[in-house]
């Protein structure tokens, strides 16, 4: 399961359209919203323009499991947002514009199967 922190409605519902055109499942919230990091996500995705504190979630959820993917996206006229996500432990950040592209890719790359809780994340 993707699980993907997105606070713009109309972006939620193209993720959401992409993955279930994918047959990946996909569930989403706003960052404010994700406390924790369920058991059964296999990649994160995470809106680095939402509201709340998205670069706290990466943090936490890097250090409840090092392994998961965390896919950052963002305008790409604001750069720093880049910086500061990976400094937060994101795997890979990208532009609005390519996440968008690569994101069928994205989501086939991890949907062999859901993963076991503290098991190595496939890649």
């Amino acid at each position: 399961m993707v699980f993907a922190l997105v606070g713009d409605l109309l972006f939620r519902s193209k993720i959401e359209a992409i993955a279930g055109a994918c047959g990946v499942a996909v569930r989403t919230a706003l960052p404010s919203e994700a406390v924790e990091l369920p058991a059964e996500a296999t990649r994160v995705l995470v809106d680095l323009t939402a509201s709340g504190d998205p670069f706290a979630v990466i943090e936490r959820f890097r250090a409840a499991d090092a392994e998961i993917e965390i896919v950052g996206f963002f305008p790409h006229v604001e750069t720093d947002l880049k910086r500061r996500a990976l400094a937060a432990g994101a795997t890979r950040v990208l532009p609005r514009g390519t996440f968008v592209e690569r994101l069928p890719e994205m989501l086939l790359e991890g949907s062999e199967g859901a993963r076991e809780p503290g098991s190595q994340a496939r890649g």
